[in-house]
């Protein structure tokens, strides 16, 4: 994928999308706190990944930011090749 947005680049809390090589949006992600899920869509399919156990550690703003896209960008092409 050639780049990747945060919806709100202060808080990665907040999710973003994946932009293909041209320009196309490939996926998008939220983070749901509250159940502790990455929601991942990729065109009208999604898929959910339940992070069980993740420590507080995990969750400061500096790890998700790195964490959370490719966790994200990973889960929408197991998406694509699901489908």
């Amino acid at each position: 994928m050639d780049r990747h947005e945060f919806n709100d680049p202060q808080d990665p809390t907040k999710g973003g999308t994946w932009y293909d090589d041209h320009g196309r949006r490939f996926c998008i992600w939220y983070w749901d706190a509250e159940t502790k899920m990455v929601a991942v869509i990729r065109g009208t399919r999604g898929k959910r990944i339940k992070l069980i156990g993740i420590g507080e550690q995990l969750l400061k703003p500096e790890v998700l930011r790195n964490r959370f896209p490719q966790l994200a960008l990973e889960a929408a092409q197991l998406i694509t090749e699901e489908g």
